[in-house]
């Protein structure tokens, strides 16, 4: 799955690497953020796209299933 940001660079996930998903994760003293963990690294995205990441998130997960 590929994650496009217009403040960042474009990050491909493949689905089975995603060991957890951590919504309203605290960024700084910003709640609502999103981390993505992998076994080899996490992925945290700002709030300032949080529906943007959380949509692409549900379809993608919803698509695997």
């Amino acid at each position: 799955m590929v994650f496009k940001s217009n403040k960042s660079s474009e990050i491909s996930i493949r689905l089975e690497e995603i060991e957890h998903i951590h919504y309203n994760y605290l960024l700084g003293f910003i709640p609502n953020g999103i981390k993505i963990s992998t076994k080899d690294a996490n992925y945290v995205f700002s709030p300032d796209n949080q529906d943007f990441w959380r949509n692409t998130l549900e379809t993608n997960l919803k698509l695997k299933n």
